[in-house]
């Protein structure tokens, strides 16, 4: 017995110790492991502050908890968390775990869940977090995952949830949610239970506040097959404020394609349900609230889903209230006579074939009756409408039947309008077939609410309808400080409510006063007071189905840090694009001129080009006013003067609706006006290098200059500035990361240098002169100034030694060139001496030489004359003896014998 009792004992002391000792002996492993696995699936940050590993809380299963863990996004979501838990609570089958190739999951809590769900306008989501597909062949066989689901309970405690799609437009906020869901999903066939509470529901489309703070519930069952993906529900109970509805039928969903037949129906017929749904209403006192009459609320869905190929089941939904009352007993007056008769039908699943028939919908506010009507069928093909509203209602009544808090309501709502044709007869201009008539005005309007940071004083709203148009006669109103007023025309209105179809229209606008900035704040409300917070911006997206044309005349007009006056110019809004024509104002003690556009047609990359006219703007007020300005020209803030430019640039916006500067691409011509510009750090620099407090001061004065923005940085032209007697030269390059990169060319007077520089110069020069040089300096000197670093700080290189060198050197180069070119000089006149003595004595012998030459050319000439006449004398004789001979043998041969 001694030894049973012992062995027990020892074996209870090894079970114990085992107990603790798993949790130490796995726990560096399942945390490796989780992480391993969220590094190859996430691309966030991934955090918590520490993990537990136990068995004896959970046994006979293996329990791991993360504490305080939050999961952030990255890029335009850096600062934002999309998930935090208080605690992350997942059980392990043990044995599982100690094999260590699959983990099975058998429970997963959250404590504490806080989601934060965000769409941006251009469709890029938060939770969009895992990383892509790596690209792998299908030969290659991926890594199992260590994780396997085995889960059998799922569990929220304290849940919170924002949903919010701007994209969609659309807002959802889940708080104080508890959710469990029970069911063996091992098995491939099973049933789920899951009970669902939440405290508070608000649901906002479109601007519009459908659901705020209500009570949701559930009770769901269901039966799933996951081999044939069917889902079938039975005996569901859905609970929405006051009213409980019920779901039964079921789902399947192989393919793209999701087969249904499925029913529900209020389970409860009374009309306060049904007015509990009515925003405002269900409040903590609604038990009180004295109701009577009848609900009918009933619909389904038959048939298959799919949005590829633009499939959608038959379905129908009816709602009918009959005899509605309510009042409130702390109230004065009673809402009655509540009739509603709605039918929403699609017989087949073909779009075109829905039919919206809204037969009565009728209630009398105050005493004050409304009634409407509204049939519309072909949708698609041929957007049909038979409707009317008249009625009236006095708003300031509304307080009397609502208990309205702290909101002011007063005015009055007139509507008297018929409707009946279809959108060809207006295509095809049957004006005379399409019946439109009635006149809707809105006078002496006020709202006051904590929703909005000012009041709504609409004095004068008139619409006159027609077939053709929906005409704005009369437009007058105060919002908040800003005065509107206005007149316009619709065009296509019954196109653009049924089938979102172009809206066009145009709007003449005036105003004394127009503060934009009025419209971006949003209260909120702290310990009782109301604190004005600034929203963050983000893209606004500009319709696709607007052919709209504003055009202004606004006195005076105020956004962000600035003040406009005599603001006018047309502004087109058209496919997704707002351009601006011939925009003119007075702002910055000068005048602006710009036309541009505003392109939203990829809202991931939302475009803007300008085209800029600025005459004499203010150099402090414009650089306390951009912030543009102050990255791009941060010298400015140094400056003062007025400076004129024509500007031509574009960029692509980044989410924050603020420029994407390494986008940006342009070129402009600036001309500044009595511009000083003093104490920028780079003069401050040159001020110090040159050992000359003067240099600290720039008197730019009136300058023109061109530059480009370009990859990412501004590229300044060489441009002159005239400073007193120095002439500067600019030119370089500043960057949008603050790195400048300048040359600075200076020809200027000695004695505008400092001492110190001067004494640098004289330096050289004493040198030079000690070695016999005997140079004097010039009272000009150029040099450079390299500008490079940051915008901030700065690195300056004057080059005034390298200039004093060389200048010194120039110097005593010039007089050797001096002494040699005097040489020369003189060696020129020696030897021209000499030549001149060389030709004289050249000349003298030349001379007798040609007296001699002609002394012996006139004997020779006279021997030769001498010669000549002997020998002609001689001829002479010897002809004549020969004639005479010639004479005498003739006379012999004929003379007489």
């Amino acid at each position: 017995m001694g030894k049973f009792i012992k062995y027990t004992a020892v074996g209870i002391l090894v079970l114990i110790g085992g107990l603790i000792a798993v949790p130490f002996l796995f726990k560096d492993k399942l945390i490796q492991l989780a992480k391993n696995e969220a590094n190859k699936q996430i691309n966030g940050k991934l955090n918590w502050r520490s993990v537990n590993v136990t068995i004896i809380k959970s046994f006979p299963k293996l329990g791991f908890e993360l504490n305080d863990f939050t999961l952030i996004g990255v890029n335009e979501f850096a600062t934002d968390t999309l998930i935090s838990l208080s605690k992350l609570q997942v059980n392990l089958d043990i044995m599982s775990v100690i094999k260590g190739e699959q983990m099975r999951v058998h429970s997963i809590v959250l404590n504490k869940p806080r989601i934060n769900v965000i769409i941006l306008k251009n469709g890029k989501a938060n939770y969009d977090i895992t990383k892509p597909d790596s690209s792998k062949t299908v030969a290659e066989k991926s890594e199992p995952a260590k994780f396997k689901m085995a889960l059998q309970k799922f569990e929220i405690v304290d849940g919170y949830i924002n949903y919010n799609d701007m994209q969609g437009n659309m807002l959802a906020v889940i708080n104080d949610l508890d959710h469990q869901l029970t069911g063996d999903f091992t098995q491939d066939v099973f049933d789920i239970v899951s009970t669902t509470e939440i405290a508070q529901l608000t649901y906002q489309m479109g601007g519009v506040n459908y659901l705020s703070g209500a009570k949701f519930g559930t009770n769901f069952n269901a039966n799933i097959d996951i081999k044939q993906s069917k889902y079938t529900f039975t005996q569901n109970e859905f609970r929405l404020n006051a009213l409980v509805f019920g779901l039964d039928g079921f789902m399947t969903m192989p393919t793209e394609s999701i087969t249904m037949d499925l029913k529900f129906n209020s389970k409860k017929a009374t009309f306060k349900e049904f007015l509990s749904l009515v925003p405002g209403i269900y409040t903590k006192d609604f038990d009180k609230v004295k109701t009577s009459g009848s609900l009918a609320f009933n619909g389904y869905a038959k048939g298959t889903y799919n949005d590829i190929l633009k499939q959608m089941p038959a379905f129908a939904l009816d709602l009918t209230v009959k005899n509605g009352y309510f009042k409130y007993p702390s109230l004065p007056k009673d809402v009655k006579n509540i009739n509603i008769d709605v039918h929403i039908k699609n017989p087949n699943g073909v779009p075109d074939n829905t039919v919206i028939d809204v037969k009565q919908f009728h209630v009398e506010m105050a005493g004050n009756p409304v009634d409407l009507r509204m049939l519309v069928s072909s949708p698609v093909s041929d957007p049909t409408i038979d409707g009317s509203i008249k009625g009236k209602i006095v708003l300031a009544s509304v307080k009397d039947f609502i208990p309205l808090d702290s909101t002011k309501l007063t005015g009055t709502i007139v509507a008297d309008v018929t409707m009946k044709g279809s959108k060809s007869m207006i295509d095809k201009k049957q004006y005379e077939a399409f019946k439109a008539a009635g006149n809707m005005s809105i006078s002496d309007m006020k709202y006051e609410s904590k929703s909005l940071t000012y009041v709504v004083n609409i004095k004068k709203c008139d619409f006159k309808f027609n077939p053709k148009t929906i005409d704005l006669t009369a437009f007058d109103a105060m919002l908040g400080e800003n005065d509107i007023q206005g007149t316009g025309q619709l065009n296509n209105f019954l196109g653009y409510a049924l089938k979102d179809d172009l809206l066009q229209g145009t709007f003449n606008a005036t105003s004394t006063l127009m503060n934009i900035n009025q419209f971006m704040e949003e209260p909120t409300t702290t310990a009782g007071k109301t604190v004005v917070e600034e929203k963050p911006m983000t893209v606004i997206p500009v319709p696709t189905n607007l052919d709209f044309t504003l055009i202004t005349n606004f006195k005076t007009v105020l956004y962000d840090k600035m003040t406009m006056q005599n603001v006018k110019g047309i502004i087109v809004i058209k496919d997704a694009i707002v351009t601006l024509k011939d925009i003119a104002m007075n702002t910055l003690d000068g005048t602006l001129k710009l036309n541009g556009t505003y392109n939203t047609q990829d809202l991931r990359n939302p475009k803007v080009t300008m085209d800029l006219d600025v005459q004499n703007f203010d150099l402090p007020k414009t650089f306390a006013t951009f912030n543009t300005v102050q990255k791009l020209v941060p010298a400015a803030k140094y400056a003062t003067g007025k400076v004129s430019t024509i500007l031509k640039f574009n960029t692509v916006l980044k989410q924050d609706m603020t420029p994407d500067l390494n986008s940006l691409t342009g070129n402009g011509q600036l001309k500044t006006t009595d511009v000083i510009v003093s104490g920028t750090p780079t003069l401050v620099k040159i001020a110090d290098a040159l050992k000359q407090e003067s240099f600290k001061k720039l008197a730019v004065g009136n300058t023109n200059l061109t530059y480009e923005f370009a990859d990412g940085r501004v590229i300044i032209k060489p441009f002159d500035v005239i400073n007193k007697d120095s002439k500067i030269n600019i030119k370089g390059e500043q960057f949008f990361d603050q790195r400048v990169a300048y040359t600075i060319h200076f020809d200027m007077p000695r004695a505008d240098l400092g001492s110190a520089a001067n004494g640098v110069i004289n330096g050289f020069i004493s040198q030079a002169n000690s070695k016999g040089a005997n140079v004097s300096m010039s009272e000009r000197i150029t040099f450079d100034a390299l500008i490079g670093g940051t915008f901030t700080n700065p690195t300056v290189k004057t080059g005034l030694k390298d200039a004093a060198k060389g200048a010194v050197t120039k110097l005593i180069d010039d007089a050797k060139e001096k002494a040699k070119a005097e040489l020369e000089k003189q060696k020129a006149i020696l030897e021209a001496k000499a030549r001149e003595e060389a030709d004289k004595l050249k000349a003298q012998g030349q001379q007798k030489l040609d007296e001699e030459k002609a002394k012996l050319k006139a004997q020779a000439d006279a021997e030769k004359a001498k010669l000549e006449a002997d020998a002609k004398a001689e001829a002479d004789r010897l002809k004549k003896e020969a004639a005479d001979k010639a004479k005498n043998t003739v006379k012999g041969l004929f003379g007489p014998k």
